[in-house]
């Protein structure tokens, strides 16, 4: 049925730039309200970052449980690397990096605004900005055990600790965030 207009009855919509404009205002506002909620999705990649150190560790004493040999982690301010034990010479061993498992490559947190905050066996130990052979902070043994540690994860900007990473000399590991009951 066509529409019928009634005479003297001023009927119109609304125009394109009307429609446009509230468009603007309620795009902006949504804006607003995503940047108020999240912070761009930093904080999931930061709890990534240390659920994946957590897997990898585990997968490092796991590794170390099924080959017979120990390996180690050595922590800098922003980073990590896996390290295992080499024969430099005929009385002489060494940690080095691991090169062969690509899991266990190095990893730089810095690029999320991260640093890191050791304490071995409830020592604080002071972690070197980016250094070229790492010391081997927590030994991963071949009997699942593991040194004893506190890894804070702290943000670069304001210093506040984001998540603890702790692990106990079963190797057992827990992650938990600041505040938490330990």
């Amino acid at each position: 049925m066509p529409a019928v207009r009634r005479p003297g009855c001023p009927c119109r919509g609304f125009t394109l730039l009307e429609l446009m404009v509230v468009l603007v205002i309620v795009a902006t506002l949504a804006g607003f309200a995503v940047l108020a909620v999240g912070d761009g999705g930093r904080g999931r990649m930061v709890e990534e970052a240390v659920r994946s150190l957590e897997a990898r560790m585990t997968l490092a004493r796991d590794e170390a449980i099924l080959l017979g040999r120990e390996t180690a982690v050595g922590f800098h301010q922003a980073g990590y690397i896996f390290l295992h034990r080499v024969m430099v010479d005929d009385r002489t061993l060494e940690w080095r990096p691991l090169q062969e498992d690509r899991l266990l490559r190095p990893r730089h947190l810095g690029d999320l605004g991260l640093e890191l905050e050791l304490r071995v066996e409830g020592l604080p130990v002071a972690l070197e900005r980016d250094p070229e052979h790492p010391d081997a902070h927590i030994v991963l043994g071949s009997d699942g055990m593991m040194t004893p540690f506190q890894l804070r994860v702290l943000d670069s900007q304001g210093r506040d600790a984001l998540y603890i990473l702790r692990g106990r000399a079963d190797g057992r590991l827990r992650i938990q965030r600041p505040g938490e009951a330990p």
